[in-house]
């Protein structure tokens, strides 16, 4: 209410004064009982009586409180509303009111009215500022209306009076309002819409005029700042198709190079996208071969493929970048160029890992790097050497490092970038020599030829992976701290999606709890699809994000929601995305199985995948590959299916990502559930591989020996103790089950230990105790959210009791429930 009075008090001075002393106060559109609280005040009566009329003003307005206040002083100046000097009270007719006012439907109709009232020069001088946009300076309208281009548009009606005057009577009129000395804004965007529809010249002198208005604008100096580029390029492009002449071709398409770099570092690129295309269609009556144009020509067509990448259009972006590469005629012209062709190959198509490394090795070769086409451990511990060597000399502290000489060479820049991109499509591709080598030769790149705040970074980061996929865990971690601390130091946010999301998942886990994982990865997932537009690294950190959530017990129904979320926003803002989602679906689809949305939770389909079109999909990908098999095991063991648990082993012993799967966080639950999967196995054949594969993994936990692989260690070794408990007492056995559970709980890992309690509820023969266990693991797997978890282990308890198991249910009877009989 105290809002609607200052609204109601403001007076013409009010209006017109200094913008610091004004408070600015944001009104949403306002429902039928403030309109009635604005109705009642301004007429000092009842509300009760005017809540009618408030319904009627509500009506036309559609809420707007300026527009309302409008209707209301039109409906008095057309004595529609009268005061009755006898009753000292207003009064109205609602039937002659809504009858007479049948004529303003809307508020741009109101609007029309108010304007026809103005006098011709008015009405000129609001049109020649409906030019210049929403907001606009004075002193550029005082030149604008100079213009002949304007005087054409308004019949040159806007004489001889001072602007002004003419700025005044509007403002006073309620059109515009004065924000600052100088500077004015419409009142409403229908009134700026309502003065530009009363224009009644052609579209092409409209053009002329935006035109005019913009080369005026770039006379005067406005491009000096970023808020007056952007309104030079707004201005500019409406007037497209009337630029001609070098020199204005040359402006219109440097003011759209300005704007769309000024857009990109905004990570605004649908409007780095529209400006680079309109100074690229501008350039289309030039030729690469004009001088003058030239480096327009690539300097546009660069960022324009930019923007494209990061808009998922990856084919029209190499197709900008050819034209690049085919006009440009030096090496170091062509190297941005060929970057975006290697980036242009992520998840294009199947095979998009292979693909980039065939295309990423091509163009190092041709920018001159030096790549060995049989690589073998050799080169590999060589430029190992080599790159530890140049760290020793160059890497003393972050301030060292930053105060190297800058990274020049457009080539060297181009190379440092490209090495890291194909670096990793080699290790989606199982080529971990070449994905050693590559990570190697980008970090040696920064460290010979200058300091880079865009590559060196994310080269140390992937610096680090290489240590860790040697098995270099302390190197790894000292570096990938290091390389925190560099980043918090930079300004800069390109390539930070990069060194973020490998920091953690490949090096600082084997120090860190895993739930600690969670907030860095989410900063690399939105740091690399906005500040980077990286849609394929993006949504790499997505699934690390979610499976570092997953692995820490996050509650699965929240989890459900934010894959969810993301995935909406993912192919909301960037087209036709679904295969870079890839990344995601087999968590998602596992968090559905266990949650326990679908009728079968060992098959890996339903709402987001299908399992054998998936495997199909990312034949090419041994990465994704691992994924998918990996949580087809893990599911196969939680619900007991040794068939689909000896398929998945045999699926993943063809993926070839040793070495990074060592180094990766999950790499540990990999070897929990390989271990885990194994025993079971032995337990139904006695087959002597199974053990030894289950011993290996047992033993490569407890050598690993982090805070993360304790509890995974001490679950295992409680199951075998189970299994093979000859010598083993029953003391013993809940001992070993209980340090497991505790160790658990101790890291978060809900999952695990809801699966202690329900593998000692299976080994314990006391009846106390085994329902204890129990009821300890449907209480942990329902808080988790795995509502099939604890449908199958309740469905267990009742065939090891000699029950029937209870028919419908959210899962029917699968086959696995037969197999657990069996």
């Amino acid at each position: 209410g105290e809002h609607l009075r200052r609204i109601d008090r403001l007076t013409d001075a009010e209006l017109t004064m200094d913008d610091s002393k004004i408070h600015h106060i944001a009104l949403p559109s306002l429902d039928e009982s403030a309109i009635n609280q604005m109705v009642a005040l301004r007429l000092d009566t009842n509300p009760a009586k005017t809540r009618e009329l408030a319904k009627l003003v509500r009506q036309k307005t559609d809420g707007n409180a300026f527009f309302a206040r409008e209707f209301l002083s039109s409906l008095l100046s057309r004595k529609l509303i009268s005061f009755n000097s006898e009753a000292k009270d207003w009064e109205w007719d609602i039937r002659r009111v809504t009858e007479e006012t049948n004529v303003t439907q809307n508020v741009v109709q109101l609007i029309n009215q108010k304007l026809r009232k103005q006098s011709p020069e008015t009405r000129a001088v609001l049109a020649t500022a409906s030019f210049l946009g929403h907001r606009f300076e004075r002193d550029l309208l005082q030149k604008c209306v100079e213009l002949p281009e304007c005087k054409e548009v308004t019949h040159s009606a806007c004489g001889s009076e001072d602007i002004g005057d003419i700025l005044l009577r509007a403002s006073r009129e309620g059109l515009i309002e004065q924000t600052s000395p100088g500077s004015f804004k419409f009142s409403h965007d229908c009134i700026q819409s309502g003065v530009s529809d009363s224009i009644t010249s052609d579209d092409n002198t409209k053009q002329r005029l935006y035109t005019a208005i913009g080369y005026l604008s770039i006379e005067l100096g406005l491009d000096k700042d970023n808020r007056g580029v952007f309104f030079i390029a707004d201005t500019l492009v409406r007037g497209t198709n009337t630029v001609d002449g070098n020199q204005n071709i040359t402006g219109f398409a440097s003011i759209c190079l300005k704007a769309a770099r000024l857009s990109a570092l905004r990570s605004d690129f649908h409007a780095s996208h529209h400006y680079s295309q309109a100074g690229v269609n501008v350039l289309e009556t030039t030729t690469w071969a004009d001088a003058d144009f030239y480096n327009l020509h690539i300097k546009l067509r660069n960022v324009l493929s930019f923007a494209l990448l990061c808009l998922g259009r990856g084919r029209e972006a190499e197709q900008c970048a050819k034209e690049v590469i085919k006009n440009a005629r030096s090496l170091e012209e062509k190297a941005l160029a060929f970057e975006y062709i290697v980036l242009t190959t992520r998840a294009e198509e199947n095979g998009q890992a292979r693909r980039g490394v065939h295309v990423g090795v091509d163009v190092l070769r041709t920018l001159g790097f030096k790549i060995p086409s049989k690589l073998n451990i050799l080169h590999v511990l060589v430029n190992l050497f080599k790159t530890r060597m140049l760290l020793r000399q160059n890497m003393h502290s972050h301030r060292s490092m930053m105060s190297m000489k800058e990274m020049t060479d457009d080539r060297m820049k181009c190379g440092s970038k490209v090495f890291v991109r194909t670096g990793l499509y080699a290790m989606g591709d199982g080529a971990e020599f070449l994905a050693t080598f590559c990570f190697l030769r980008a970090l040696q790149l920064s460290l010979k030829h200058g300091f880079c705040a865009e590559n060196t970074p994310a080269a140390l980061a992937m610096y680090c992976v290489t240590e860790a996929m040697l098995g270099n865990v302390d190197t790894a971690v000292k570096y990938g701290k290091f390389t925190l601390g560099l980043l918090s130091k930079l300004e800069t946010t390109a390539g930070r999606g990069v060194a973020l999301c490998f920091v953690h998942i490949c090096t600082l886990h084997w120090k860190i709890p895993i739930w600690q994982l969670n907030k860095p990865l989410n900063e690399a997932y939105e740091a690399a699809m906005i500040h980077d537009g990286d849609i394929e690294l993006g949504v790499f950190s997505l699934a690390n994000y979610i499976a570092s959530m997953y692995r820490s017990g996050s509650g699965l129904v929240d989890l459900m929601t934010e894959m969810r979320t993301q995935r909406r926003r993912i192919i909301r803002e960037y087209d036709d995305q679904e295969i870079r989602l890839f990344w995601i679906y087999p968590y998602m689809q596992t968090v559905l199985n266990l949650c326990g949305e679908t009728e079968d939770p060992v098959l890996l389909s339903g709402e987001v995948m299908e399992e054998e079109a998936f495997e199909q999909n990312v034949a090419e990908n041994n990465w994704q590959r691992v994924i998918l098999f990996m949580m087809k095991l893990e599911l196969a063991y939680l619900f007991d299916s040794v068939v689909l648990m000896e398929l998945a082993l045999d699926k993943l012993s063809t993926c070839n990502l040793k070495q990074t799967l060592d180094a990766h966080f999950n790499g540990i639950f990999l070897r929990f559930f390989t271990g885990m999967a194994s025993l079971k196995l032995w337990k139904k054949d006695k087959e002597t591989k199974h053990m030894a594969t289950f011993r290996h993994m047992m033993r490569q936990l407890k050598t690993i020996g982090t805070m993360n692989t304790k509890p995974l260690y001490l679950c295992m070794y409680a199951d075998y103790l189970s299994t093979t408990r000859k010598t083993t007492s029953e003391e013993e056995l809940v001992e070993a089950f209980e340090n497991a559970i505790v160790a658990a709980k101790d890291q978060g890992f809900t999952q695990l230990e809801a699966l202690a309690n329900e593998l000692a509820s299976y080994a314990i023969m006391s009846s106390d105790l085994k329902q204890t266990y129990t009821e300890r693991a449907i209480e942990k797997y329902h808080i988790w959210g795995a509502v099939a978890k604890v449908h199958h282990v309740e469905r267990k308890v009742l065939i090891a009791r000699g029950t029937t198991a209870p028919s419908g249910g959210p899962m029917g009877l699968p086959n696995f429930v037969v197999e657990v009989a069996n």
